[in-house]
């Protein structure tokens, strides 16, 4: 299950985290705590992949709304 999330310009994913769902059954409950990505590591991954892709696929389309 996720938490409520929203994208942006400077955010594209939306990264909130989320929770682990176990079957009692009858229903899904909650099985964990709110488990949260761990930026720091994920961060400096994502903008490699980013430049990796952004140059293997140039010219990029630019949103001139984010530019501002």
């Amino acid at each position: 299950m996720l938490v409520p999330f929203s994208t942006s310009c400077s955010n594209h994913t939306g990264h909130g985290g989320g929770w682990m769902l176990q079957w009692d059954g009858a229903k899904f409950v909650k099985a964990s705590d709110l488990l949260t990505p761990d930026r720091a590591e994920i961060e400096p991954l994502e903008a490699d992949k980013a430049k990796e892709y952004a140059e293997a696929n140039a010219p990029w389309p630019v949103n001139e709304e984010c530019s501002m």
